[in-house]
Protein backbone atom coordinates (compact mmCIF):
# COMPACT_ATOMS: atom_id res chain seq x y z
CA UNK A 1 0.00 0.00 0.00
CA UNK A 2 2.97 2.35 0.72
CA UNK A 3 4.96 1.69 -2.09
CA UNK A 4 1.63 2.34 -4.50
CA UNK A 5 1.13 5.80 -2.48
CA UNK A 6 5.05 6.62 -3.17
CA UNK A 7 5.03 6.12 -6.76
CA UNK A 8 1.92 8.08 -6.99
CA UNK A 9 3.35 10.45 -5.23
CA UNK A 10 6.47 10.52 -7.20
CA UNK A 11 4.96 10.37 -10.10
CA UNK A 12 3.32 14.00 -9.35
CA UNK A 13 6.71 15.23 -8.09
CA UNK A 14 7.83 14.16 -11.90
CA UNK A 15 4.57 15.69 -14.11
CA UNK A 16 5.97 18.92 -15.39
CA UNK A 17 2.26 19.89 -15.78
CA UNK A 18 1.41 18.59 -11.61
CA UNK A 19 0.33 21.79 -9.67
CA UNK A 20 2.64 19.55 -7.23
CA UNK A 21 5.53 19.39 -9.39
CA UNK A 22 9.04 19.39 -7.89
CA UNK A 23 11.63 21.34 -9.99
CA UNK A 24 14.99 19.75 -7.37
CA UNK A 25 13.00 16.66 -7.45
CA UNK A 26 12.83 16.73 -11.42
CA UNK A 27 16.19 17.77 -11.99
CA UNK A 28 17.88 15.24 -9.39
CA UNK A 29 15.62 12.44 -11.37
CA UNK A 30 16.98 13.52 -14.91
CA UNK A 31 21.10 13.86 -13.67
CA UNK A 32 20.70 10.57 -12.55
CA UNK A 33 18.62 8.75 -15.52
CA UNK A 34 19.97 10.67 -18.80
CA UNK A 35 23.56 11.34 -19.87
CA UNK A 36 24.82 14.92 -21.15
CA UNK A 37 23.47 14.65 -24.08
CA UNK A 38 20.19 13.82 -22.91
CA UNK A 39 20.10 16.42 -20.63
CA UNK A 40 21.10 18.51 -23.62
CA UNK A 41 17.88 17.66 -25.61
CA UNK A 42 15.18 17.67 -22.77
CA UNK A 43 16.76 21.71 -21.85
CA UNK A 44 16.37 22.21 -25.62
CA UNK A 45 12.96 20.81 -25.92
CA UNK A 46 11.63 22.59 -22.60
CA UNK A 47 13.31 26.13 -24.05
CA UNK A 48 10.98 25.37 -27.16
CA UNK A 49 7.99 24.56 -25.10
CA UNK A 50 8.72 27.84 -23.22
CA UNK A 51 9.26 29.71 -26.12
CA UNK A 52 5.96 29.07 -27.32
CA UNK A 53 4.00 29.19 -24.19
CA UNK A 54 5.27 32.84 -24.10
CA UNK A 55 4.28 33.37 -27.86
CA UNK A 56 0.82 31.71 -27.22
CA UNK A 57 0.45 33.82 -24.13
CA UNK A 58 1.48 37.05 -25.68
CA UNK A 59 -0.83 36.33 -29.00
CA UNK A 60 -3.67 35.99 -26.60
CA UNK A 61 -3.00 39.21 -24.18
CA UNK A 62 -2.41 41.08 -27.90
CA UNK A 63 -6.18 39.46 -29.61
CA UNK A 64 -7.99 40.28 -26.30
CA UNK A 65 -6.30 43.91 -25.59
CA UNK A 66 -9.24 45.76 -27.22
CA UNK A 67 -11.69 43.98 -25.59
CA UNK A 68 -10.16 44.49 -22.60
CA UNK A 69 -10.12 48.31 -22.94
CA UNK A 70 -13.53 48.09 -24.43
CA UNK A 71 -15.03 46.64 -21.38
CA UNK A 72 -12.74 48.88 -19.15
CA UNK A 73 -14.43 52.25 -20.96
CA UNK A 74 -18.02 50.90 -20.36
CA UNK A 75 -17.41 49.45 -16.85
CA UNK A 76 -16.31 53.39 -16.49
CA UNK A 77 -19.89 54.78 -18.66
CA UNK A 78 -22.03 52.20 -16.42
CA UNK A 79 -20.70 53.81 -12.79
CA UNK A 80 -20.74 57.28 -14.77
CA UNK A 81 -24.48 56.65 -15.75
CA UNK A 82 -25.42 54.62 -12.54
CA UNK A 83 -24.07 57.85 -10.68
CA UNK A 84 -26.01 60.15 -12.98
CA UNK A 85 -29.34 58.30 -12.83
CA UNK A 86 -29.39 58.32 -8.96
CA UNK A 87 -28.93 62.35 -9.03
CA UNK A 88 -31.99 62.39 -11.75
CA UNK A 89 -33.74 60.11 -9.55
CA UNK A 90 -33.50 62.12 -6.54
CA UNK A 91 -34.66 65.08 -8.09
CA UNK A 92 -37.58 63.20 -10.24
CA UNK A 93 -38.65 62.55 -6.70
CA UNK A 94 -38.93 65.69 -4.95
CA UNK A 95 -40.63 66.88 -7.83
CA UNK A 96 -43.44 63.72 -7.62
CA UNK A 97 -42.95 64.28 -3.90
CA UNK A 98 -43.99 68.35 -4.63
CA UNK A 99 -46.77 67.24 -7.06
CA UNK A 100 -48.23 64.97 -4.59
CA UNK A 101 -48.27 67.52 -1.88
CA UNK A 102 -50.10 69.96 -4.24
CA UNK A 103 -52.40 67.48 -5.30
CA UNK A 104 -53.47 66.29 -1.70
CA UNK A 105 -54.16 69.96 -0.95
CA UNK A 106 -56.04 70.82 -4.27
CA UNK A 107 -58.41 68.01 -3.40
CA UNK A 108 -58.61 69.27 -0.08
CA UNK A 109 -59.61 72.37 -0.62
CA UNK A 110 -61.74 71.08 -3.08
CA UNK A 111 -63.85 68.57 -1.08
CA UNK A 112 -66.75 70.65 0.19
CA UNK A 113 -67.50 71.86 -3.79
CA UNK A 114 -67.18 68.37 -4.83
CA UNK A 115 -69.92 67.65 -2.76
CA UNK A 116 -72.24 70.10 -3.39
CA UNK A 117 -71.55 69.63 -6.89
CA UNK A 118 -72.85 65.92 -7.04
CA UNK A 119 -75.65 67.09 -4.72
CA UNK A 120 -76.55 69.62 -7.40
CA UNK A 121 -75.94 67.39 -10.08
CA UNK A 122 -79.77 65.04 -9.91
CA UNK A 123 -81.32 68.94 -9.85
CA UNK A 124 -79.37 70.25 -13.25
CA UNK A 125 -80.48 66.68 -14.86
CA UNK A 126 -84.32 67.42 -13.21
CA UNK A 127 -84.30 71.00 -14.68
CA UNK A 128 -83.42 69.51 -18.15
CA UNK A 129 -86.05 67.12 -18.11
CA UNK A 130 -88.57 70.69 -17.06
CA UNK A 131 -86.77 72.78 -19.56
CA UNK A 132 -87.74 69.54 -22.50
CA UNK A 133 -91.65 69.37 -21.60
CA UNK A 134 -91.49 73.33 -21.69
CA UNK A 135 -90.00 72.96 -25.10
CA UNK A 136 -91.89 69.96 -26.10
CA UNK A 137 -95.05 72.21 -27.71
CA UNK A 138 -92.73 74.43 -29.80
CA UNK A 139 -90.54 71.48 -31.15
CA UNK A 140 -93.43 69.52 -32.14
CA UNK A 141 -94.46 72.51 -34.44
CA UNK A 142 -91.70 72.80 -35.32
CA UNK A 143 -91.61 69.41 -36.79
CA UNK A 144 -95.20 69.39 -38.35
CA UNK A 145 -93.90 72.81 -40.29
CA UNK A 146 -90.90 70.06 -41.73
CA UNK A 147 -92.71 67.49 -41.64
CA UNK A 148 -90.54 65.26 -39.51
CA UNK A 149 -92.97 62.76 -38.09
CA UNK A 150 -90.62 60.20 -37.36
CA UNK A 151 -88.90 62.89 -34.95
CA UNK A 152 -92.03 64.33 -33.31
CA UNK A 153 -93.32 60.89 -32.78
CA UNK A 154 -89.60 60.41 -30.81
CA UNK A 155 -89.95 63.64 -28.66
CA UNK A 156 -93.63 62.95 -28.00
CA UNK A 157 -93.47 59.22 -26.87
CA UNK A 158 -90.22 60.21 -24.80
CA UNK A 159 -91.68 63.10 -22.74
CA UNK A 160 -95.01 60.70 -22.21
CA UNK A 161 -94.04 59.08 -18.77
CA UNK A 162 -93.47 62.52 -17.45
CA UNK A 163 -96.67 64.36 -19.09
CA UNK A 164 -98.81 61.26 -18.08
CA UNK A 165 -97.63 61.54 -14.18
CA UNK A 166 -97.39 65.52 -14.24
CA UNK A 167 -99.57 66.23 -17.19
CA UNK A 168 -102.37 67.30 -14.89
CA UNK A 169 -100.94 69.34 -12.58
CA UNK A 170 -97.59 70.98 -12.80
CA UNK A 171 -97.09 70.61 -16.36
CA UNK A 172 -101.00 71.19 -17.60
CA UNK A 173 -100.43 73.72 -20.46
CA UNK A 174 -97.66 72.10 -21.84
CA UNK A 175 -99.51 68.93 -22.23
CA UNK A 176 -102.61 69.99 -23.56
CA UNK A 177 -100.05 72.29 -26.48
CA UNK A 178 -98.10 68.71 -27.09
CA UNK A 179 -102.17 66.93 -27.51
CA UNK A 180 -103.14 69.73 -29.66
CA UNK A 181 -99.98 69.65 -31.79
CA UNK A 182 -100.27 65.96 -31.55
CA UNK A 183 -103.63 65.47 -32.83
CA UNK A 184 -102.66 67.67 -36.02
CA UNK A 185 -99.41 65.03 -36.63
CA UNK A 186 -102.00 62.20 -36.12
CA UNK A 187 -104.30 63.79 -38.74
CA UNK A 188 -101.35 64.50 -41.06
CA UNK A 189 -100.58 60.79 -40.71
CA UNK A 190 -103.95 59.21 -41.03
CA UNK A 191 -104.25 61.88 -44.18
CA UNK A 192 -100.73 59.90 -45.68
CA UNK A 193 -102.55 55.94 -45.23
CA UNK A 194 -105.47 57.59 -46.83
CA UNK A 195 -103.85 58.08 -49.93
CA UNK A 196 -102.53 54.95 -50.18
CA UNK A 197 -104.17 54.50 -54.12
CA UNK A 198 -102.92 57.63 -54.92
CA UNK A 199 -99.52 58.08 -56.70
CA UNK A 200 -98.36 61.50 -55.10
CA UNK A 201 -97.48 59.24 -51.85
CA UNK A 202 -94.89 56.58 -51.78
CA UNK A 203 -94.86 53.17 -50.41
CA UNK A 204 -92.05 53.82 -47.94
CA UNK A 205 -93.78 57.45 -46.61
CA UNK A 206 -97.24 55.20 -46.39
CA UNK A 207 -95.26 52.58 -44.33
CA UNK A 208 -93.95 55.30 -41.93
CA UNK A 209 -97.02 57.13 -41.60
CA UNK A 210 -98.12 53.52 -40.61
CA UNK A 211 -95.46 52.33 -37.98
CA UNK A 212 -95.43 56.30 -36.64
CA UNK A 213 -99.15 55.25 -35.85
CA UNK A 214 -98.68 52.30 -34.68
CA UNK A 215 -96.81 53.53 -31.72
CA UNK A 216 -98.65 56.61 -30.57
CA UNK A 217 -101.31 53.40 -30.74
CA UNK A 218 -103.70 55.89 -32.07
CA UNK A 219 -106.38 54.84 -32.99
CA UNK A 220 -105.51 50.85 -32.92
CA UNK A 221 -108.23 49.62 -35.56
CA UNK A 222 -107.27 52.26 -38.14
CA UNK A 223 -103.08 51.84 -37.99
CA UNK A 224 -103.42 48.06 -37.66
CA UNK A 225 -100.30 46.85 -39.90
CA UNK A 226 -102.48 44.21 -40.79
CA UNK A 227 -105.37 46.41 -42.70
CA UNK A 228 -101.80 48.27 -44.10
CA UNK A 229 -100.68 45.32 -45.74
CA UNK A 230 -104.12 43.99 -47.26
CA UNK A 231 -104.31 47.65 -48.42
CA UNK A 232 -101.38 47.63 -49.98
CA UNK A 233 -101.88 43.91 -51.58
CA UNK A 234 -105.14 45.55 -53.28
CA UNK A 235 -102.50 48.54 -54.69
CA UNK A 236 -100.22 45.78 -56.35
CA UNK A 237 -103.25 43.96 -57.28
CA UNK A 238 -104.38 47.34 -59.03
CA UNK A 239 -101.07 47.94 -60.61
CA UNK A 240 -100.61 44.82 -62.03
CA UNK A 241 -103.82 44.52 -63.83
CA UNK A 242 -103.19 47.68 -65.13
CA UNK A 243 -100.18 46.98 -66.56
CA UNK A 244 -101.18 43.70 -68.03
CA UNK A 245 -103.61 45.27 -69.40
CA UNK A 246 -100.72 47.99 -70.74
CA UNK A 247 -98.85 45.81 -72.22
CA UNK A 248 -102.08 43.49 -73.57
CA UNK A 249 -102.49 46.57 -76.19
CA UNK A 250 -99.21 47.33 -77.47
CA UNK A 251 -98.72 43.55 -78.80
CA UNK A 252 -102.28 43.68 -80.48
Amino acid sequence: MSTGTDSAKHASLDDINSNSFDPDHYMNLMVHKSNLEGLLQRHVKLATEIKNLDTDLQMLVYENYNKFISATDTIKRMKSNIFGMETNMEQHLEKIMSVQSRSDSVNTSLFDKREHIEKLHPTCNLLRKVQFIYDLPDRLNKCIKSEAYVDAVRLYTGAMPILMAYGDSSFQDCKLASEKAMATIVKNLHRKQRKLFSNSESIQKRAEATMLLKQLEYPAKECSFKNWLLCTEKFFEKNLIYLNQHVCLQFQ
